[in-house]
C-alpha cells in the first residue's frame, strides 16, 4: 500500500489525460508545447542534481512504475471497452508497450520533469536540508506514512464535502422557498 495514494493520483490524471486524448483526437504537438517550453527553461545543474537526490531519497522514483503500471491498466480497460471482443490481443498489446516504455527513455522523461520541478521551487540548500531529513528515523516514517495519512485525508475531504453541499443544497432551498421559489 506503500505510495498507494500518490501512484493512484497520478495515474487517474494520466487515465484522464489519456481518456480526453483518445477521445477527442489531441494534437500530439499541441500537448508537447508546454513540455518544450519548461526544457528550454535554463535551471542550475546544482539545483538539478539536489532534486534528483531528494526524489531518490524520498522514493519518488519509484512511482514512476506504479504509475506507469495504473496508466497501463486504465488504457487497456478502455481500450477493451472500445473492442471487448479483441481483450486478448490488446492485453498483449498494452504489455508490450508497458514493457518498453518501463525501460526506455519515457521513465527517464518523467523523473526529469519532476526534478526541473523541484529545482524551480526549491534552493540546493533547501533541497538539502529536505533530504537530511528524510533520511532521518522521523522522515523516513513520514514518507512510510504518507500515503496513508494522504488516503485518508483525502477521505475525509470527501466526506465533509458531500456534507457541505448537502448543507449548502439544503439552505439554498430553505432561501428560495422564502422567496416564493420551489426547488
Amino acid at each position: 500500500m506503500k505510495k498507494f495514494a500518490v501512484s493512484l493520483s497520478l495515474a487517474m490524471l494520466l487515465a484522464v489525460s489519456a481518456n480526453s486524448a483518445l477521445a477527442k483526437d489531441a494534437k500530439p504537438a499541441q500537448a508537447q508545447k508546454p513540455a518544450a517550453a519548461a526544457k528550454a527553461e535554463k535551471i542550475d545543474p546544482a539545483r538539478l542534481e539536489a532534486a534528483r537526490k531528494l526524489i531518490r531519497t524520498t522514493t519518488s522514483d519509484r512511482l514512476i512504475d506504479q504509475v506507469l503500471n495504473m496508466a497501463t491498466s486504465q488504457v487497456t480497460m478502455l481500450m477493451i471497452r472500445m473492442k471487448p471482443e479483441k481483450k486478448k490481443e490488446i492485453t498483449e498489446i498494452m504489455h508490450k508497450i508497458a514493457s518498453e516504455m518501463k525501460s526506455s527513455r519515457r521513465k527517464q522523461e518523467l523523473y526529469e520533469k519532476i526534478a526541473r520541478i523541484y529545482a524551480r521551487h526549491f534552493t540546493v540548500d533547501e533541497m538539502n536540508k529536505l533530504i537530511a531529513f528524510y533520511e532521518t528515523p522521523v522522515g523516513r516514517k513520514f514518507i512510510q506514512k504518507m500515503p496513508e495519512v494522504m488516503l485518508e485525508s483525502q477521505k475525509a475531504g470527501m466526506e465533509w464535502g458531500r456534507a457541505v453541499a448537502q448543507e449548502m443544497f439544503r439552505r439554498a432551498r430553505e432561501e428560495a422557498k422564502k422567496k416564493g421559489i420551489e426547488l
